[in-house]
């Protein structure tokens, strides 16, 4: 879009548009940041994991600071695919959450 009086005075009275950035003008952004959401979109969404945990399942965390510690499943949020695992730190169980992705069945 090319911006001028006109588009900039559409754009400044739109509501929920401008005000949550902030500053007085638009800044253009670089071609190849464009390039990167393009093909994002392109993708399409992620695949979602076929991985079910249930609660009071064991499990082994794979990735993140928690790699390779052993706890179980406390909740299991499947709309947004998180788990909160239950993990022993100092002899005390410490929630961690984590997605799908960062845990595996024990």
């Amino acid at each position: 879009m090319e911006l001028n009086d006109e588009t900039w005075y559409l754009i400044k009275n739109t509501m929920r548009v401008t005000g949550f950035v902030g500053g007085t003008k638009p800044v253009q952004i670089p071609e190849e940041e464009v390039d990167v959401i393009i093909q994002q979109l392109e993708k399409g969404p992620a695949p979602v994991l076929k991985t079910r945990f249930e609660k009071g399942e064991n499990v082994r965390i794979t990735d993140g600071p928690f790699s390779n510690f052993l706890g179980f499943v406390d909740e299991v949020d499947m709309d947004h695919g998180r788990l909160k695992v239950m993990v022993s730190i100092f002899g005390r169980q410490t929630p961690v959450e984590l997605s799908f992705s960062q845990a595996e069945k024990a």
